[in-house]
């Protein structure tokens, strides 16, 4: 099963540190949130990401709000 992993490695699609998908600074996130402990990068990346993507919906909920009025 080793071997297999050495001759084959299968595309990276997590690219979530491209410059161009950085995810915008949410408040409350700094960069000592997101850098540090190493060991938990993985659930920290994830808790972020989760963090980001709410951020968004409620901007974009707001935004929507914003233009159209109930």
């Amino acid at each position: 099963v080793s071997e297999y992993f050495l001759i084959y490695k299968p595309p990276i699609e997590k690219k979530e540190e491209g410059p161009e998908k950085r995810p915008q600074p949410v408040p409350g996130l700094s960069m000592e949130t997101l850098t540090s402990a190493p060991g938990n990068a993985r659930r920290s990346r994830a808790k972020i990401l989760t963090l980001t993507i709410s951020h968004l919906l409620k901007m974009t909920i707001r935004g929507f709000f914003a233009q159209h009025p109930l």
